[in-house]
């Protein structure tokens, strides 16, 4: 079950990630991605670069950064 993520909300893609998954985001090393949800050594989020897609990619891929969230909504 996909659980809303608290800590982890935007990451560096470390590696680049394509996948024969219907539902996978293809990531490039370097791009930015914004953390929705986790699961089991995955994320569900998006790319920086295209917002309106979004996908799954592995927890292993991204390399997480501080952020803080002060709009919720």
């Amino acid at each position: 079950m996909w659980i809303p993520t608290e800590e982890e909300k935007i990451g560096v893609v470390i590696c680049n990630f394509r996948s024969p998954i219907c539902q996978a985001l293809v990531l490039e090393l370097g791009e930015t991605v914004q953390i929705l949800e986790k699961f089991d050594g995955w994320y569900r989020g998006f790319s920086s670069k295209k917002p309106s897609i979004k996908g799954i990619f592995p927890v292993s891929y991204v390399h997480l950064k501080k952020s803080t969230v002060t709009n919720r909504g």
